[in-house]
């Protein structure tokens, strides 16, 4: 994929679009910073976008995240949830053409809510190198690292319907983790609000399981509310936990490379 881009700025609030029409938003929490900068990735829910998220995420942009950030919020379509139909690339390709612009650091840390949540936790899956953390928040189906897909969707048998079954989505659902060292090394934070629907607190809870069995590190968190984006002090402790790791690769002009 061709990684051409244009660029719009507005502030600390920039636009990058891919010549292949792929966007995102991202948000430099100092322009004036020189030095190595870390890397938190926040994915949209369905229907959303980046520029939506990065809105939703601006108080805790300056409550949390530390000068040396750059937060990027890309925009997808369905079914993005599943990787499909090169959104892990293109992600990856964002993260080349801003590393030709500042010096970050791998690895990412990744964020997704909901839809959000799907993309992250795949991305992670079949990435797992490239990731340092992941907080994954109330997905509506969940894939355990042995493959095993979960949650509403598989419940509600959406993959009997389009896009669901496409079978690139199908063959993302069912794929397991291959590089299985690397993926013990993501921390992760896997939660749901209190009163969200009961298949998403059951499947999230399943998932938290599968990684625990799988030796990984990972947190529960749970929240009052139902299926909205958490705020407050929830939101703030989980972009705070995306801060906690220490970067271990600095790049400048060849980020998004295979390790």
């Amino acid at each position: 994929m061709s990684t051409t881009a244009a660029e719009t700025v507005a502030g600390r609030v920039r636009k990058l679009t891919l010549a292949g029409g792929v966007a995102a938003t991202y948000r430099v929490a100092d322009p004036g910073f020189r030095g190595p900068r870390r890397v938190i990735v926040a994915v949209h829910g369905t229907g959303g976008s980046g520029g939506e998220l990065i809105a939703q995420l601006r108080e805790v942009n300056a409550a949390v995240l530390g000068r040396d950030t750059l937060l990027l919020c890309p925009s997808f379509e369905t079914p993005y949830q599943y990787l499909c139909p090169r959104a892990d690339e293109d992600l990856l390709a964002m993260c080349r053409v801003l590393g030709e612009r500042f010096e970050l650091v791998d690895p990412l840390q990744l964020f997704g809510f909901s839809g959000g949540a799907q993309f992250v936790h795949r991305f992670a899956a079949r990435h797992p190198a490239r990731v340092g953390a992941c907080v994954a928040f109330a997905a509506g189906c969940w894939t355990n690292p042995d493959g095993e897909p979960h949650g509403m969707q598989v419940d509600e048998d959406w993959f009997a319907q389009e896009p669901w079954n496409d079978p690139r989505v199908l063959a993302a659902a069912r794929e397991p983790v291959t590089d299985r060292e690397a993926y013990r090394r993501i921390r992760w934070c896997v939660g749901v609000g209190d009163r969200d629907h009961f298949a998403r607190q059951r499947s999230a809870a399943v998932f938290h399981r599968a990684l625990l069995d799988f030796d990984c590190e990972a947190r529960w968190v749970s929240w009052a509310g139902a299926h909205d984006l958490p705020s407050g002090r929830p939101l703030r402790d989980a972009m705070a936990f995306l801060g906690q790791g220490e970067p271990v690769t600095a790049h400048a002009g060849s980020f998004g490379e295979t390790l």
